[in-house]
């Protein structure tokens, strides 16, 4: 992915479109076109990662499968500061999290409860974000564009 973002001329467009709409418009490229695309790839990416943790990897499904990691993605992606390695990076972290809370349980700590070591991803997750100095958000995002005399 950061192949893709930042050494190719598709990710030149992506990231612009995200940081400065009026300028891939005036180059003569379909803003929506490129936002509906791009949300649309990482709509896939989602939906396979969610086949491969309940098939894959738990090999069952339930209704509260993924217990709000969700969240911890969207505090990766603020604390990745949108980029790719960064991401990977803090799911890593995360990922090691939600690792050690399960090898605490398989311990058998009678001293801390149970609903508190489930909870030790999410509390760093809350810490890290709070820590945070500063975030670079793309100036665009969640802001629909509307072309100048298109109202």
């Amino acid at each position: 992915m950061y192949w893709l973002l930042f050494k190719t001329k598709t990710g030149l467009v992506i990231r612009s479109t995200g940081a400065n709409p009026e300028a891939v418009d005036a180059a003569g490229i379909n803003v929506d076109s490129v936002r509906f695309k791009a949300v649309l790839c990482s709509s896939i990416l989602c939906g396979l990662a969610g086949a491969f943790y309940s098939i894959g990897f738990l090999g069952l499904f339930t209704g509260d499968i993924i217990g709000g990691r969700g969240w911890i993605a969207f505090a990766i992606c603020f604390l990745g500061n949108w980029n790719p390695i960064g991401d990977a990076i803090g799911g890593l972290i995360f990922s090691l999290a939600d690792a050690f809370s399960i090898v605490i349980q398989t311990w058998g700590f009678k001293a801390i409860p149970n609903e508190f070591i489930i909870a030790i991803p999410y509390i760093l997750t809350i810490l890290a974000t709070i820590s945070r100095k500063e975030f670079r958000v793309p100036e665009y995002l969640g802001v629909p564009y509307i072309k100048e005399g298109r109202r």
